[in-house]
């Protein structure tokens, strides 16, 4: 007698309870598909007669049923496995939410640090120079480095005109615009071609304010002009802003040493998840958050 036979023969208040916990928990499944299917058969023999049945033969419906029992039961089987799994520990738990933050900061910073910002050899309309602190009537070391980068571009006749950015830090103190701008007409650029704005504070605001500055002279290819590790987010933010814009990062910078590179690293990882976060929110909070 094969194992269908057997299992027909068999009435059905007698369950092989075992045999379906053994289908249930993923076992070597033939007693009790040998069962199941003998269930199956008694069902479709029940319903024969009626005309939802009549529309193909027993053993068809027998073989459908029997797809559909095996189906539910192997999904019940996942669920009370599920639940006999313990639940990761508090310990645990803590410990993969650090350690995925780690790794994400981790992977961020690596990608600033490693943005691809050579210096650019095609040309633009402008430069755009982001601004940094000035001390007094002079650039400090970092702005000067940027601002030397952009006279080299419009020597080279890569750019036009420069655009230098920056509003005042101090009340008593020059806009950093209007200092970049001194600096460079001392060295020989063209007060004709250098434009500034002095409102803004922040990179963001350096990047909106120069793209006004530049549509009233009908520029609309840029490069931005800042030091290596600020790039990444400085073209994310040109991005968003919809610049037709490249980088061209300071060949010479300030943080060349690993005691200065890390804590501008730091920062620069930290205030680019910051905007990673507010950037969706644009449309609806004030320039001066951005």
């Amino acid at each position: 007698m094969d194992a269908g036979n057997a299992a027909t023969s068999r009435s059905p208040k007698q369950l092989d309870t075992e045999t379906i916990k053994g289908l249930m928990q993923g076992l070597p499944v033939e007693r009790a598909e040998a069962f199941i299917w003998s269930f199956c058969n008694r069902i479709v023999n029940l319903c024969a007669g009626t005309k939802q049945l009549c529309l193909c033969s027993k053993s068809t419906k027998s073989l459908g049923v029997f797809k559909l029992t095996k189906a539910v039961l192997r999904v019940l089987s996942i669920i009370l496995l599920m639940k006999k799994r313990k639940a990761p520990s508090k310990s645990r738990i803590i410990f993969i939410v650090i350690s995925t933050i780690i790794v994400t900061i981790g992977y961020l910073a690596g990608s600033i640090y490693f943005y691809d910002s050579k210096l650019t050899t095609s040309g633009g309309d402008a430069a755009i120079v982001l601004g940094a602190a000035v001390w007094g009537e002079e650039p400090s070391p970092v702005f000067r480095e940027r601002i030397n980068h952009a006279i080299d571009l419009y020597k080279s006749e890569l750019v036009q005109d420069i655009i230098f950015t920056g509003g005042q830090s101090n009340i008593n103190e020059l806009s950093e615009s209007l200092v970049a701008k001194k600096y460079a007409r001392d060295r020989g650029v063209s007060e004709s071609n250098i434009l500034t704005e002095s409102q803004s504070r922040t990179t963001y605001q350096n990047l909106y304010y120069a793209k006004q500055v530049a549509q009233k002279r009908n520029l609309t290819k840029f490069l931005i002009v800042s030091d290596p590790l600020h790039m990444k987010r400085a073209m994310l933010m040109a991005k968003d802003l919809e610049m037709n814009a490249y980088p061209s990062a300071t060949p010479t910078t300030r943080y060349k040493s690993i005691e200065n590179k890390l804590p501008f690293l730091a920062r620069e990882t930290y205030f680019y998840m910051y905007y990673k976060v507010v950037r969706w929110l644009r449309p609806f909070i004030s320039i001066n958050n951005l």
